[in-house]
C-alpha cells in the first residue's frame, strides 16, 4: 500500500508545482498590465515634478490598496475595469501619503540643531526640510554642486532619476547625505537678503528678490561685479571661485538700484507659484486656475455649466521651479550709466568690462 502511495503523493507534488508555475506566469503578466496601467495613465494625474512611486514601491508600502487589488491575476475584465477606475481616484491621494512618508525619511537626514526640537512633530519636520537652507547632496554622483533639485521636495525624486545603470527599487534616501557647505554659502546668502536663515524658504527668497553683488569681483572694480539672484550667487560661488569663497564682503544693492536691475532682469515668476501642464483633452498650454476655468467653459462645455475641471483626468498641477530660468545678471557699470556696456549686455556679448 505504502509502495502505491509514493507516486501518487509524487504526482500530487508535481501538479502542485505546475499548478504555482502557472500561478506565477499568470501574475508576472498581471503585474506588466498594471505597470503599464501606473505608467500610462496613473502617472498622468500626478505632479511630473515630484518623485514618482514605482511598481515596486506599491508592492512594498502600504499607501496603494487599490492598485494592489489589480495584482489578483483571478480577476475578470469587468471587475479589474472597475477596481480600474477606483485606482485612478485615489492614487493622487495615496502618491500625496507616500511623498509624505518619504519625506519624514528625509528628514533624519537634517541635523538636530537645524530641527526646531529633539522630538520635533511632522509639521516641524517638514518645515525644516523647506528652508533654504536645507540642501543635500548624493553620494553615488560625486558632484559637490549646489543646484536647485537639491532641495526638498525635488531632491526625493533624485535618487530615483540619477540612477539610469541600477535597477530601481524600493524608494529609499540612502545615497543622500546632508550638504554642510550648501547651507553655510546659502544662509550667508539669505543674511545678505535681509531674512532670517532659520525661517526663510526658497520661497521666501525669490519673493524678497534681493539682487546681490560678490564682493571678491567688487574688490577688482565695479567694471567685473555683477548684480546676481541668490540662485545667480549660488552659480557664480560654484564657477568663479571653485565653490569655497567669504561672503564677509557681499552686499545687496540699495533699493532703488535693485529696481533697475529687476527692471532690466524681471523674475518671471516666484517660486512655489504654480502651473497646469495643460488640458488633457486638446493639449492646450494653461497658465493658471483662471485659465483653466475659462478653458473649458469656452472649449468643452458640459451640460452642467457649473462643473468644475478634475484635476488628474482633465488638468495636471505641475511646479515649475525646477525649470524656471533665473533672471540674467546684470553688469554694475549699466548701473552708473555705461550706455555702451547696455547695449553689449542686451545683446548678450561679452563680460562686465570687455569691449563688445
Amino acid at each position: 500500500m505504502i509502495v502505491l502511495l509514493r507516486p501518487l503523493l509524487s504526482l500530487c507534488l508535481l501538479q502542485r508545482s505546475r499548478d504555482e508555475h502557472e500561478l506565477h506566469l499568470r501574475y508576472l503578466e498581471v503585474r506588466k498590465d498594471v505597470k503599464k496601467f501606473l505608467n500610462n495613465a496613473l502617472m498622468n494625474v500626478v505632479s511630473l515634478t515630484e518623485a514618482q512611486p514605482t511598481l515596486e514601491d506599491i508592492e512594498y508600502d502600504e499607501f496603494f490598496p487599490d492598485i494592489m487589488a489589480l495584482l489578483n491575476p483571478d480577476l475578470e475584465d469587468a471587475e479589474w475595469e472597475r477596481l480600474e477606475a477606483i485606482a485612478l481616484t485615489t492614487f493622487p491621494h495615496a502618491v500625496e501619503e507616500w511623498r509624505n512618508s518619504c519625506a519624514m525619511q528625509l528628514s533624519d537626514y537634517v541635523p538636530d540643531d537645524v530641527m526646531s526640537s529633539d522630538d520635533a512633530s511632522d509639521v516641524e519636520r517638514l518645515a525644516a526640510l523647506n528652508l533654504a537652507t536645507t540642501v543635500f547632496s548624493c553620494t553615488s554622483c560625486r558632484l559637490d554642486e549646489i543646484r536647485k533639485h537639491d532641495h526638498y521636495p525635488y531632491v526625493v525624486a533624485h535618487v530615483h532619476l540619477y540612477h539610469p545603470n541600477r535597477c530601481r527599487g524600493v524608494w529609499s534616501p540612502a545615497d543622500l547625505e546632508f550638504n554642510g557647505r550648501g547651507r553655510d554659502i546659502i544662509a550667508d546668502l539669505v543674511r545678505i537678503s535681509g531674512l532670517n536663515p532659520a525661517t526663510a524658504t526658497c520661497q521666501d527668497m525669490d519673493i524678497r528678490d534681493a539682487r546681490i553683488v560678490c564682493g571678491a569681483c567688487y574688490e577688482d572694480g565695479p567694471y567685473n561685479a555683477s548684480a546676481m539672484t541668490w540662485w545667480r550667487c549660488v552659480e557664480h560661488i560654484e564657477q568663479e571661485h571653485g565653490g569655497t569663497v567669504s561672503l564677509d564682503d557681499w552686499f545687496a544693492l540699495e533699493a532703488e538700484e535693485e529696481a533697475r536691475v529687476r527692471e532690466l532682469a524681471p523674475r518671471r515668476s516666484l517660486a512655489g507659484c504654480g502651473g497646469w501642464e495643460g488640458c488633457r483633452l486638446c493639449g492646450t498650454i494653461l497658465s493658471d486656475w483662471e485659465a483653466v476655468l475659462s478653458h473649458f467653459l469656452e472649449d468643452h462645455p458640459t451640460e452642467n455649466a457649473d462643473a468644475v475641471p478634475d484635476v488628474g483626468s482633465d488638468v495636471v498641477y505641475i511646479d515649475p521651479y525646477i525649470q524656471q530660468h533665473e533672471p540674467r545678471n546684470v553688469w554694475l557699470c549699466i548701473l552708473d550709466g555705461d550706455t555702451d556696456a547696455l547695449e553689449c549686455w542686451k545683446r548678450g556679448s561679452g563680460r562686465p568690462g570687455d569691449e563688445c
